[in-house]
């Protein structure tokens, strides 16, 4: 089985869409709205991502790199472990949740 098929297969798993985890793995920089709960990014490097509208409900984001201008206006983290996570002044988070200590 093949890098790709294995991808889109842990994505149906996951519950999120194929195009996203295409989308992340070939490094383009838009997530926008994309469709990644409860999905595994422990340790993702999602710097100068831009996030906005991601469904991130119950997403395990330990240790993600979220520096660089990381957007994620409008998105929704309820649930999601941020624990260890990577952000900066500039890291951009949804109107009215309140970041986490972040490790720089």
């Amino acid at each position: 089985m093949n890098r790709r098929v294995v991808l889109i297969l842990a994505a149906v798993l996951m519950g999120a869409c194929a195009s996203d985890l295409e989308r992340a793995r070939a490094g383009d920089r838009s997530l926008t709205g994309a469709h990644l709960r409860r999905a595994n990014l422990e340790g993702a490097n999602l710097s100068r991502r831009d996030l906005k509208g991601a469904h991130l409900e119950g997403a395990n984001l330990t240790s993600a790199n979220l520096t660089l201008g990381a957007n994620l206006t409008g998105a929704n983290l309820t649930g999601a472990n941020l624990t260890g996570v990577r952000c900066t002044a500039d890291t951009v988070w949804p109107a009215g949740f309140t970041p986490p200590t972040c490790a720089a």
